[in-house]
């Protein structure tokens, strides 16, 4: 599962983002991902679920922010909210356009706690 492998890689960087702090210690990790990360948002949460025990994020709980899909027209300069993944310019109705967000997922926050 392709979902596994992302959030190992998600907590190896939240695990060298936190240092000298320890995984115990991680409350939140916020990430953001777009509908054309590859991934999918509930098979993301599932493992991390699965794979928060062994990594050491006894606490730590995982927000996922869904990122809508923008895209940026190559003739008018236009960015527009793409709906139903048609990739056309609605102000000019050109098809030569560049996706701006929504194609990623990463890490944006991890909240630690103070106490030991």
């Amino acid at each position: 599962m392709h979902e596994r492998g992302l959030v190992q890689t998600l907590m190896e960087q939240v695990r060298q983002a936190i240092l000298p702090a320890l995984p115990e210690t991680v409350r939140t990790i916020r990430m953001s991902m777009g509908p054309l990360a590859g991934v999918e948002p509930l098979l993301v949460r599932e493992a991390f679920v699965d794979l928060r025990q062994l990594a050491g994020f006894t606490q730590a709980e995982l927000l996922i922010d869904e990122t809508e899909l923008t895209a940026r027209c190559g003739l008018c300069n236009h960015t527009f909210q793409v709906e139903h993944f048609l990739f056309q310019c609605p102000q000019c109705e050109s098809r030569k356009v560049d996706v701006v967000a929504g194609d990623h997922c990463c890490l944006i926050s991890v909240d630690v706690s103070d106490e030991k």
